[in-house]
């Protein structure tokens, strides 16, 4: 695999090469966007906290990133 993606990619630009890098941003990117939204969850009312998380575009958006940040963390630690 690593081969295939040096051959198309290049060296500089494999994402096989990279994949540590990407792990610790996206880990980062997860626990600066969970540190914000932290503040925004209510613990005795989970549900209407979402509710308005989900009410609010940026945070609406702000939760999809940490959520898709994370997923693409677990994936680069496994490509690592």
């Amino acid at each position: 695999m690593r081969a295939l993606f040096a051959r198309i990619y290049g060296s500089q630009l494999n994402p096989t090469f990279q994949s540590g890098v990407l792990a610790v941003f996206f880990l980062g990117v997860a626990l600066v966007t969970g540190l914000v939204l932290v503040f925004f969850y209510k613990v005795g009312d989970p549900y209407g906290s979402l509710a308005s998380l989900q009410a609010n575009p940026f945070l609406y958006w702000l939760r999809s990133l940490h959520r898709y940040s994370s997923d693409a963390a677990v994936l680069a630690v496994i490509v690592h």
